[in-house]
């Protein structure tokens, strides 16, 4: 019962999850199953450009990638651990990790190390566009990546953020420890009070009006545009990613013990 620590699919019906022990389950129409991937160490992320481009990575600087007929291990150059990684095409590929570690590629295997200028653990990588990133992690940081170069945006907390997500340049979330939720309107980042007092390890959504977050003790919250709000939850485990099928209105979590929960969007 591996722990689940990231969850994210194509579009297609198809689902990864990856976790403790280098696990990676597929979900097909016949459910889900654990796949062949190659031995790796534990696994905290996963996400593609594609059905024939996915990545996952984690501890040591694992780096694995399914091309649509088996995952092959690429070399990162890093033995941190890496949590976190995304595509905004198939040419393009950020991942981050612990000591601030940033790395980019542009989908030929080859992985590049970038300047990052802070050591702190990043957590989380997400953006917009190749040229308008974010990246959040421990002491409140937030990083920004213009297609330049990374730079520091000042927030209002110091507590760690570990996931970011948006629906543009004026309107992007972050969560994390200690009730932390905060949003940016394109000019400051600002916080928004929580209904429950619990840690927030995923953040994701459909549009500025319909925003989820979960966490600690199976906690699952909505944001309508004005305020968060808690959701009646099917668990009380820890859960750790969410990711909604883009069309399909159905929301996923993953989390402890292989944790899968499914959410249904009226």
């Amino acid at each position: 019962s591996p722990a689940l620590t990231a969850v994210w699919g194509p579009g297609d019906g198809t689902l990864y999850a990856v976790g403790g022990g280098g696990a990676v389950f597929k979900r097909t129409l016949q459910g889900w199953s654990l796949t062949d991937a190659p031995p790796a160490q534990p696994l905290y992320g996963v996400y593609g450009a594609s059905p024939t481009q996915v990545y996952a990575v984690g501890d040591t600087g694992t780096i694995v990638r399914y091309d649509g007929t088996g995952w092959h291990n690429e070399t990162s150059g890093v033995f941190t651990l890496l949590r976190a990684v995304w595509l905004p095409s198939p040419t393009r590929a950020f991942i981050v990790g612990e000591r601030g570690v940033i790395l980019t590629s542009t989908g030929d295997g080859t992985w590049s190390p970038m300047s990052s200028g802070t050591t702190a653990f990043l957590r989380h990588v997400w953006g917009l566009s190749a040229t308008d990133v974010y990246s959040v992690g421990d002491s409140g940081t937030v990083l920004h990546y213009d297609g330049s170069q990374w730079r520091p945006m000042q927030t209002p907390t110091r507590r760690l953020l570990r996931a970011v997500w948006g629906t543009g340049p004026t309107d992007i979330f972050a969560v994390g420890d200690s009730a932390t939720l905060l949003r940016y309107d394109g000019t400051r980042w600002y916080s928004l009070p929580s209904p429950v007092q619990k840690t927030f390890r995923s953040v994701w959504g459909t549009g500025p009006t319909d925003v989820y977050a979960l966490g600690e003790d199976g906690v699952i919250l909505r944001f309508d545009g004005v305020a968060w709000s808690a959701l009646p939850s099917p668990t009380s485990r820890y859960l750790l990613q969410l990711w909604g099928e883009p069309g399909q209105g159905r929301v996923f979590g993953v989390g402890l013990l292989t944790t899968i929960v499914r959410g249904e969007r009226n």
